[in-house]
């Protein structure tokens, strides 16, 4: 495939001054871990987990390298992620790490396109490949955008056609205090079980393209799809109700009986908030709300709006998309 670059030649007459060029953008991509893992001519070992660090510019395209995770992820018995936040206390650790593939690779804008599906509008996708001296594999990697954004890496096949898809999504910047950027509007720690149609799901285990149950100001339930999921890190707080107990971050909305949303940080004893039981909304009465002074991975999911979906039993609002741009 061939890649055409246009070159614009400026003369400038003396005096004249030239506006720089805009700075590169950094941006991380990052997949989760998975099983079985892919094999690749680039690594002695199965690849089980793929993070991108890239400086680009508007259009997506630059420098950066390209890092294979080698170790394969560690399981339960009941096929449960191994985080160290099991509280069992059994030592479920295993002695099998293996060192990463790291490659230096440049990323080249290719096109923009779309294949249309019966009873869905199309999406366009820009489409990138990424080269580099030690990498032989044809990977592409396609984003809705702007620019170089939460996507998929491509991997062909022998035939040429895509063998494996590989989910990868944007890594905030970190801040001063060594935290993850706060995930404006909230998160909710590993193991939070989120509703869907016909049960729960853990919502790290949750997947783009997944139906979650979302609440309506009404308070009738329907199906909302994820089109993005969120990660970082960030501190917990516990908010106490006479209904059950909410583990959260400070920023994240909690839904009020009296109407709109109030971060969980700042809710106070008498607030009353929705919980979800038996299918139906049901007030809950805030207790306490207390810092538990610790730092975790959390997540949240993109509904494709500011959509309200049930985690651990109450009413919380979604991600908003715009937030999801780099």
């Amino acid at each position: 495939m061939r890649y055409v670059s246009l070159l614009a030649v400026v003369l400038l007459a003396p005096g004249a001054v030239c506006c720089a060029p805009p700075a590169a953008a950094k941006v991380v991509l990052l997949s989760g871990q998975f099983a079985p893992g892919i094999p690749l001519p680039e690594s002695v070992h199965p690849v089980y987990g793929v993070r991108l660090n890239a400086e680009v510019d508007v259009r997506g395209e630059g420098k950066g390298t390209l890092t294979f995770t080698t170790t394969p992820p560690n399981y339960d018995e009941y096929g449960d992620l191994v985080n160290g936040r099991e509280t069992d206390g059994v030592d479920r650790s295993r002695k099998n790490a293996k060192p990463p593939e790291v490659l230096d690779c440049t990323i080249e804008f290719v096109k923009v396109g779309a294949i249309g599906h019966v009873n869905d509008s199309p999406t366009k996708r820009s489409v990138y490949r990424l080269k580099g001296p030690k990498v032989t594999t044809a990977l592409t990697f396609v984003s809705t955008g702007p620019g170089l954004a939460a996507g998929r890496l491509l991997v062909p096949g022998q035939d040429g056609r895509t063998e494996y898809v590989v989910e990868m999504w944007v890594q905030p910047p970190p801040v001063k205090n060594g935290l993850e950027k706060p995930c404006h509007p909230g998160c909710f720690p590993a193991g939070t079980l989120v509703r869907v149609p016909g049960g729960v799901a853990k919502i790290e285990a949750l997947k783009v393209g997944d139906t979650v149950t979302t609440v309506g100001a009404d308070g009738k339930a329907s199906p909302g799809k994820v089109t993005h999921l969120y990660e970082t890190t960030n501190k917990l707080v516990e908010v106490t109700t006479d209904g059950g107990t909410a583990l959260t971050t400070p920023e994240q909305p909690l839904s009020l009986v009296a109407g709109g949303l109030r971060k969980a940080g700042d809710l106070k004893a008498g607030d009353r908030v929705w919980r979800w039981v038996g299918g139906e909304r049901q007030a809950a009465t805030v207790a306490t709300v207390t810092a538990t002074g610790r730092t975790a991975t959390v997540y949240n999911l993109i509904l494709g709006g500011s959509a309200v979906f049930v985690a651990g039993d109450f009413l919380a609002r979604g991600k908003p998309p715009a937030d999801a741009a780099p």
